[in-house]
């Protein structure tokens, strides 16, 4: 799934989309999802019950975009951080503020001063879509909203492991390593 990153933030890639608008970006870059991360299972109980597929997705136009045009002072190489993020997480919010559509939000403090965030929103696809934040402040964002790490915690023994899918899962850890698709 890397491999998507590595493809969309090459040094090409960022050289062809430059000074381009979003809509210029989609147009000739497309935007079809494909995946770029994977979430622990154990998350999946907060975002519905008959979740089968673990892998977060994102679009290259809106990745390419991303990166040019609201995040340009940002190294590319915290981009392969969001697998790492999504792991490893020094926190994690649930966001239910809109009607009939809940969000995950993984937040990683790098320092007192940057934090990134994750969120991860259902589409009506069913797949999980990936939205990237850099806070550069000492406020901790989504403060306000509940967090889910204590409780996660107490529900696997104090541990987060990726071994709780099968690994015949189209999601599932070593089908997300391998980027294999069914």
């Amino acid at each position: 799934m890397q491999k998507h990153i590595s493809e969309w933030l090459s040094e090409d890639t960022l050289h062809k989309a430059k000074g381009k608008t979003r809509i210029q970006i989609f147009q000739e870059f497309g935007n079809k999802l494909e995946p770029v991360a994977y979430m622990l299972p154990e998350y999946l109980q907060y975002l519905g019950d008959n979740i089968k597929d673990n892998r977060v997705y994102s679009g290259k136009g809106y990745f390419i975009d991303h990166a040019l045009n609201h995040h340009p002072e940002v190294p590319i190489e915290m981009y392969f951080e969001i697998q790492n993020i999504l792991c490893n997480p020094d926190d994690v919010k649930l966001d239910n503020r809109k009607v009939n559509k809940k969000s995950l939000v993984f937040i990683k403090e790098y320092d007192s001063f940057y934090q990134v965030v994750v969120a991860v929103d259902e589409t009506e696809e069913g797949k999980f879509l990936v939205h990237k934040t850099f806070n550069y402040h000492h406020k901790k964002p989504y403060a306000g909203l509940p967090g889910i790490r204590s409780s996660l915690s107490s529900l696997v023994g104090g541990t987060t492991t990726i071994s709780h899918t099968e690994s015949s899962a189209p999601g599932s850890p070593l089908s997300a390593l391998n980027d294999v698709q069914k």
